[in-house]
């Protein structure tokens, strides 16, 4: 009796790891850390659901054929036995549903709208560097970070495969993109705290980020940073398929994730963002400094 309860144990405990080996809900916290730092990774194509609700009728349709409707067709075995089998007319195409067929790829951004997210998240990492009393040189870094901390999905957009690439094989290629963008900065020759920043700028203090799923005290404070603006900015933009959340919202929902952030960088950037009246919530204009090293870039 031991020995069968040890076994059913054993059998429970693998149903819970994903295929990768790893317990589920480990999958399950990062792929909820992507889909909560960049909304956008996750667009929902209404034609193909109204695809995918029509394929049980077309199955059943094809299903209910009639013997009649179908060609008869005797083969002979090696071993000198016949083999009937019944094939449909060619009228009849064989269906084979793929509901995953992904129309709308998700590494296809908007030119104008990686530009315009660039800028606030390069502006707003400036602030909190400053707020944080980090030296010029590295606040003026901050800048650039901001810049081009996902210049990895502009690379990858060209690299796009087919039409009938899978969702899911595209959420693995995006999540390349802090290393690409990291690669392609060190060739342009900027300094490693401008790449480290980008290419850790997706982890997460607990642990459920990506690339490398570093956790606190592995992150590089310029990741940190840029994660805590990247979350905002990327909330309280516009998508194709939303309209962006209220400054007020997406802090609301960034402050039910918490343990995602560098403690320190998340009381800056919350100093940063209330300074209207009353401690309201204002987002600060952009610094002609700023606009400034945008110019060089």
């Amino acid at each position: 009796m031991a020995k069968n309860k040890k076994d059913k144990n054993s059998r429970n405990k693998d149903r819970k790891k994903s295929r990768s080996g790893r317990p589920l809900n480990r999958d399950i916290a990062e792929a909820s850390a992507v889909l909560a730092a960049d909304p956008s990774l996750w667009q929902t194509d209404q034609a193909l659901l109204q695809e995918e609700k029509s394929i049980p009728d077309r199955i059943h349709e094809a299903s209910s054929a009639t013997e009649t409707d179908m060609k008869k067709e005797d083969t002979e075995e090696p071993d000198g036995s016949k083999q009937t089998e019944f094939r449909f007319d060619e009228q009849y195409e064989p269906i084979i549903p793929h509901p995953y067929v992904n129309r709308k790829h998700l590494l296809s951004p908007s030119m104008s709208e990686q530009l315009e997210h660039g800028k606030q998240v390069s502006s707003l990492a400036y602030e909190v560097s400053l707020e944080m009393g980090l030296p010029d040189d590295w606040a003026h870094d901050m800048i650039i970070a901001g810049f081009f901390h996902d210049i990895g999905k502009v690379i990858l957009s060209g690299d796009k495969q087919s039409d009938n690439m899978l969702v899911v094989e595209e959420m693995n290629s995006i999540r390349r993109h802090p290393v690409i963008g990291s690669e392609e900065l060190k060739k342009k020759g900027y300094d490693k705290w401008i790449c480290d920043s980008v290419h850790w700028h997706h982890e997460n203090k607990d642990g459920s980020g990506y690339p490398d799923n570093l956790s606190d005290g592995e992150i590089p404070l310029g990741a940190c940073i840029l994660r805590v603006c990247d979350v905002f900015c990327a909330l309280t933009q516009d998508r194709q398929y939303r309209k962006a959340f209220t400054p007020e919202e997406a802090v609301a929902m960034m402050v039910d994730e918490v343990e995602k952030y560098d403690i320190r960088v998340f009381l800056a950037f919350e100093r940063v963002i209330h300074r209207g009246p009353n401690g309201s919530i204002r987002i600060p204009e952009v610094r002609p400094e700023v606009k400034g090293v945008w110019k060089e870039l």
